[in-house]
Formats: structure tokens, C-alpha cells, sequence
């Protein structure tokens, strides 16, 4: 298993950082599969609550938390800034008080993602929205368009990532 994520990482590019992106993920599934419960919630089918259990809610989180902690490595340019990146996490100064990303209009947009998401987590196309109504469908596509175009820095090309490879 960590040879495998090892060399997934090291697919990814020669830099030490995709090894340690593979490295930190071999070390999430590895503790799975000694004890057994890597495939534990093959059953848990959380589509059929509107709202999950406690416990399932907070392993969500915990998923999450875990794999944007390894994509740290992933999107660093170094081990040393990966490093200082974590740091700046752990000791409070990675949130200043004037931060943009506490603007009331991104944690509504972020907390209405996710609304979306969740409510649309049993269709195959969840951005389909057939089964709305027009009036609301379109401005939920309108709202995905302009916040993506006003989030996009045109000022800044960024490459895809997969292009360099």
C-alpha cells in the first residue's frame, strides 16, 4: 500500500511534494486496512436521511479535514512551504481579522454550495435540477456563473494542473 501511494504521488511529478502527498495518504489508509475497516462503509448509504447521523456528519468533516491537510502537499511548490503553510495553520496567523474570505456574502454562497450539494446528492446530474422549477433552477445556474467568473483572477492565468504533466 505505500508503495503504491508512493508511486501514485511520484506520478504526479518528481518533486518531494507529491511523494509526501502520497506518503501522507498511504498513511490515512494503512491503519484502515491493518484494522480492518477500510471497506466498513461500503453499506452506509447516507441518501436515505435528509440530514446524516452525528457520527457520520462528523466523519465527513474528518475526511475532508484529512485530504485538504494532504492537497497542501500536493498544490506546494516545496516541502519548506507545504511546512510553513501547515505552521501558519496551527499558530493562528494564517487567519487575519480582516480576512475577505469571512465576508458575509462568501459564507452565504459557501453555505448555499453546500445546500445544493447535499439536497442534490441522490441524482446523477445534481446540476441538472430538472425537477425544480424553472424560476428556481436559473438563478441557482445564474449564481454558479457569476461567482465563478468574479472568483476567476483573468489578471493571473493559472494553467491546469494536469497540463503539466
Amino acid at each position: 500500500v505505500m508503495v503504491i501511494f508512493l508511486v501514485s504521488g511520484f506520478w504526479h511529478g518528481a518533486n518531494m511534494t507529491y511523494i509526501a502527498w502520497g506518503f501522507v495518504n498511504a498513511l490515512y489508509f494503512i491503519p484502515l486496512m491493518v484494522l480492518k475497516t477500510n471497506r466498513s462503509n461500503m453499506d452506509n448509504d447516507i441518501s436515505e436521511r435528509f440530514f446524516p447521523r452525528i457520527g457520520v456528519l462528523a466523519q465527513i468533516l474528518f475526511t475532508f479535514t484529512l485530504t485538504c491537510f494532504a492537497w497542501v502537499f500536493f498544490r506546494a511548490s516545496s516541502i519548506e512551504l507545504a511546512g510553513n503553510y501547515i505552521l501558519e495553520i496551527f499558530t493562528g496567523s494564517f487567519f487575519p481579522e480582516n480576512a475577505y474570505y469571512f465576508h458575509p456574502l462568501i459564507l452565504f454562497l459557501l453555505g448555499a454550495f453546500i445546500a445544493i450539494e447535499w439536497t442534490q446528492r441522490r441524482h446523477l446530474h445534481p446540476l441538472k435540477m430538472d425537477h425544480l422549477p424553472t424560476l428556481v433552477r436559473w438563478p441557482v445556474y445564474i449564481t454558479l456563473i457569476v461567482v465563478t467568473l468574479y472568483s476567476t483572477n483573468f489578471h493571473e492565468a493559472q494553467e491546469f494542473i494536469y497540463f503539466q504533466f
